[in-house]
């Protein structure tokens, strides 16, 4: 492989938020076995064929050949790219894989400027499919990176018995646009009863609406209307609220409630609250999901959110958890066929699916176990963690935020006073640890923290309606959402970045003592900023780098001073 002029290499690249890939769709070939710009690693191993028969867009495609190997051995394309530090990129590569006994894997090495190894990212799988499907992600660059190589490889699975192709087209990668372009998300200064009444005013066709309270009346109107206009409208609740006035009120206007109320375990919560919108017409663009947080409660305004995401598959996945409490799929629910609590199975094929070009995943509980799916997350997590949430008394995941904490990766959050109160609250020992994690203070409404946020390493969210206990992962009805965006991450750290530091502000409310991590500083834009080293670089929750410290707005950001060690954690109040 040719040598590059890295510097001039990198101003070029990093510039532009294009596609750094030269030629991404494989169009240009020096050779039938060689196409332009992109490196074959190991032609022994995994060869590389132009394919022009067989092509998702233009004219050619690759087609990878596996040799008859064991598993390792794993080679395919490379191409080498300048990029930022610090920043979020993501990438997507479409393949066919229509062989059983391998796998097509992409994934990105990380390089100093000088070429020197850092880290590799984890490897995006693809499934044997005969058609073509994306594999996409998003990542975050390591603060000393320069160079990303980016790698389209086969992988075998056991019992390889002899060559297998998998074919590649459109390939990207690129730096995230912090805009998300398609997914609406709310709090609570945004009006959320206002925007749901909004959603349920533009459904067409039919409503599966699942919550664990829903008394705001002008929502309960909304609902009445749309079943007056002919949309089909199933709801269904928890049981202790079957003699509350709005479920009376929907009943009255001829709109089915069901309840968890069969079964051995209806003293457990039906905890979800979600809705579907429009999946019963042939029309796919108008599918629609509403969910996280949210109870439309009369008179209530706490620190909540809701996201509205256009999608067909998340929605087919949550009808299907719909369609096993219900019973059935038809507008009256089926008791003896009806599901709920320990007695619900994963029902979906695939948890996976693409919300902004970017993998999204959901799980329900509590078959699914959500919270240890977050638990797993969590301690994954390789840069920092933040979060926010309602109650907090599940072990394992306090174990994992502990143990972030001693590998050196900041973690912190705000729990409500409520849950960080009660009996088993993770709160005390993770203060006890030196987490800078606080009782809220939410300065509106009823004063609670009703959310239950997470944000790992500015990519990922999770939000839903699980709060972190055992109830919430082996007994409730309950869902989490997974989204690998950062331009979703960055507004949700938006919220959770005022609700921490409205906590640990010492002036608001009676909080714990300020904890700080040894070697962080808690820093004042006033004061302090202008004494930090002139070799200091600040970097936003999202990755990008602050290029003017003078005025900045109160939030965690993350310093880091030359080389000496990792990122430090900035508060600015």
């Amino acid at each position: 492989m040719r040598a590059f002029p890295w510097t001039l290499f990198l101003v070029a690249a990093v510039a532009s938020g294009a596609n750094l890939l030269s030629n991404p769709g494989l169009e240009e070939w020096m050779n039938d076995s060689t196409p332009a710009h992109w490196e074959v690693e190991n032609r022994g191993r995994t060869a590389v064929y132009k394919e022009t028969d067989t092509v998702r867009t233009g004219e050619a495609a690759a087609r990878l050949v596996r040799r008859n190997l064991p598993p390792g051995n794993n080679y395919g394309l490379m191409q080498r790219v300048g990029i930022r530090p610090n920043t979020s990129y993501r990438y997507s590569v479409w393949c066919r894989d229509d062989a059983s006994q391998i796998a097509l894997g992409v994934g990105i090495t990380w390089r100093r400027v000088d070429t020197s190894y850092i880290s590799g990212s984890g490897i995006v799988y693809s499934g044997d499919s005969s058609s073509w499907q994306p594999l996409v992600d998003s990542i975050c660059s390591p603060a000393e990176a320069g160079i990303a190589d980016f790698r389209i490889r086969t992988y075998a699975r056991s019992g390889t018995t002899g060559e297998n192709r998998v074919l590649v087209d459109d390939t990207y990668l690129g730096p995230v646009e912090f805009e998300p372009d398609t997914v609406r998300i709310w709090f609570a200064r945004d009006s959320l009863g206002q925007r749901l009444v909004d959603f349920f005013g533009q459904a067409q066709a039919s409503i599966d609406y699942c919550c664990y309270n829903s008394s705001r009346s002008d929502v309960v109107q909304a609902l009445v209307d749309a079943g007056n206009r002919g949309v089909q409208i199933r709801i269904v609740t928890d049981n202790n609220r079957l003699e509350n006035p709005w479920v009376g009120q929907l009943r009255n206007a001829g709109i089915p409630v069901w309840s968890d109320s069969i079964g051995p375990n209806s003293a457990n919560y039906m905890h979800n609250k979600f809705a579907v919108r429009d999946l019963a017409d042939a029309d796919s663009t108008n599918d629609r999901v509403w969910v996280a947080s949210y109870n439309p409660n009369q008179g209530e305004l706490r620190a909540d959110c809701a996201l509205e995401i256009p999608s067909p598959g998340l929605a087919r996945a949550f009808r299907t958890e719909f369609k096993q409490m219900w019973g059935c799929s038809g507008p009256a629910p089926l008791p003896e066929s009806a599901r709920f609590h320990n007695a619900k199975r994963d029902m979906l094929s695939t948890h996976r699916f693409e919300v902004n070009n970017n993998p999204a995943y959901v799980y329900f509980g509590p078959q699914d176990r959500p919270v240890d799916t977050i638990t797993v997350l969590a301690a994954a997590a390789e840069n920092h963690l933040l979060f926010g949430v309602l109650a907090y008394t599940y072990d394992d995941l306090g174990d994992a935020m502990i143990q972030l904490w001693k590998d050196s990766i900041w973690v912190g959050g705000v729990i409500d006073k409520s849950g960080a109160l009660g009996q088993g609250s993770e709160f005390d020992r993770l203060v006890q640890t030196g987490l800078p994690v606080y009782i809220d203070s939410v300065p509106f409404g009823q004063g609670v923290l009703h959310e239950k946020v997470m944000v790992i390493d500015s990519t990922i969210t999770i939000a839903g309606s699980a709060n972190w206990s055992n109830n919430g992962n082996r007994n409730n009805d309950e869902n989490i959402i997974v989204l690998h965006d950062p331009g979703i991450a960055a507004r949700f750290l938006e919220e959770l970045h005022e609700r921490f530091w409205e906590a640990s502000n010492p002036g608001i409310g009676e909080q714990p003592g300020a904890v700080v991590r040894p070697g962080t500083r808690v820093v004042s834009p006033v004061r302090d900023l202008a004494v930090l080293p002139e070799d200091a670089e600040l970097y936003d929750a999202s990755g990008r780098k602050v290029e003017s410290m003078s005025r900045l707005s109160p939030g965690v950001y993350f310093l880091k001073v030359g080389d000496r060690g990792a990122t430090s954690v900035v508060i600015v109040r």
